[in-house]
């Protein structure tokens, strides 16, 4: 069985700290409090003296946690989500994706904001349907490793779900399956993800 890819993001921003010598440097300059991104860059001054601004700051890291269960599809194995790259929502990279999955069949991701373990179709329902509801993102086909990826674009996320710096979701697949009889679907299981900027 294939392992779960989760990726920690890292921080979006680093501090930097910038140590000048006493010899070209007779005062020590002051952090930039407005700067909003961690980075050194010169700054207008007395000509020959390097100004650095230092952001000092740390923004905590995304983090990505599996959570609920799966149970046996038509492949013999149990659909498992999983999400690549980073959570930084202004990066806008992050991919979800799911293995283990009968190919070539369709189905989605969706998300919510609560987490939930009911039974549903030929497995469970991981992501609460209540407030603030569910969230149902691009269609997309299972390939034939037995998986699905998609991109998932914050910029285009519905008013009500979309997706902040410091906020929590949770996320899930639901696929098509006729061949395992039942319902004719089933749901992998889900990951919890905190954003950062």
């Amino acid at each position: 069985m294939k392992t779960r890819l989760l990726l920690l993001a890292l921080p979006g921003a680093l501090a930097l700290g910038l140590i000048a010598s006493a010899q070209s440097v007779h005062h020590a300059a002051q952090p930039d409090k407005t700067a909003k991104s961690a980075h050194l860059s010169p700054k207008p001054s007395q000509p020959g003296v390097p100004v650095a601004r230092i952001t000092p700051t740390l923004y905590p890291p995304g983090e990505a946690v599996g959570y609920c269960t799966s149970t046996p599809n038509s492949t013999g194995a149990r659909a498992m989500i999983g999400c690549a790259n980073n959570f930084s929502v202004c990066q806008n990279q992050m991919c979800l994706s799911v293995f283990d999955v009968p190919a070539d069949v369709t189905g989605l991701f969706f998300y919510g904001g609560k987490p939930t373990q009911v039974p549903m179709a030929n497995g469970f329902l991981c992501v609460s349907p209540f407030h603030p509801g569910l969230y149902r993102l691009p269609t997309v086909k299972t390939d034939i490793y037995n998986s699905a990826h998609l991109q998932l674009d914050f910029t285009t996320l519905p008013a009500a779900g979309k997706i902040k710096a410091g906020s929590t979701w949770y996320f899930q697949f639901w696929f098509r399956d006729a061949a395992a009889g039942g319902a004719g679907s089933n749901f992998s299981d889900g990951v919890k993800i905190t954003f950062c900027p």
